[in-house]
């Protein structure tokens, strides 16, 4: 469902790639970012988000104003590293998230604009839940392997999940509260004595190996 509206979003953007936009806010943020970034220490400056914004400062000051395929190829190359940095666990510079809610101030209240946020919103969905289903299939790895099974760390997952501010903001709130809901009772779950015949270490694997169906 999150491929098939990211799909038609993409395909609606198209008509309006050529048409631009002003960006007034941004470059405000963006200036601001530069200034602040730019004081700091060589050991507490981070480097990447300055880059990122002198970057995209320069493009802004040089065109005025951007068109909407510039635009959507900017932002996605911000999102794909934004969301690697915080699937890896890596800190994220709260700059990032001033940049996206500048564009927005800038881009609602326009056709192409509001088409571009909305394209944004279900990319973001749509790697949102496949993220989501790579933490659960780590789940699922361990627990069928019956040769040296572990534990299912559920807790584990749960606690990255909700860590991963990026990942949380990006899926739709009834999706994140299932997820967490389905994570829960995976924690939940009791230990249970391995079936005759099964390696030592396989209990939990007996009495939870329909899940991973149930939720697929």
């Amino acid at each position: 469902a999150a491929e098939n509206k990211f799909d038609v979003a993409k395909t609606a953007l198209g008509p309006v790639m050529q048409q631009t936009a002003a960006l007034p806010n941004l470059a405000r943020t963006l200036d601001g970012i530069i200034a602040d970034e730019s004081r700091l220490s060589r050991a507490a400056k981070d480097t990447e988000i300055l880059r990122d914004a002198k970057s995209l400062r320069s493009i802004v000051q040089q065109q005025g104003q951007l068109g909407i395929e510039h635009l959507d190829k900017e932002i996605s190359g911000i999102g794909e590293k934004v969301g690697a940095l915080a699937s890896q666990g890596k800190r994220v510079h709260g700059g990032y998230s001033q940049m996206f809610k500048a564009l927005a101030t800038d881009l609602e209240g326009t056709a192409a604009g509001t088409k571009l946020l909305e394209k944004n919103k279900a990319y973001r969905q749509m790697k949102g839940l496949e993220e989501v289903q790579t933490l659960f299939d780590d789940l699922t790895k361990t627990k069928r392997g019956l040769s040296g099974a572990k534990d299912i760390n559920a807790n584990q997952a749960l606690d990255k999940l909700n860590k991963n501010e990026y990942l949380v903001d990006s899926l739709p709130k009834q999706d994140l509260e299932d997820i967490r809901a389905i994570f829960s009772k995976m924690a939940d779950l009791p230990m249970l004595q391995p079936p005759k015949g099964a390696i030592f270490g396989a209990g939990r694997f007996a009495g939870t190996a329909g899940i991973s169906g149930a939720i697929e």
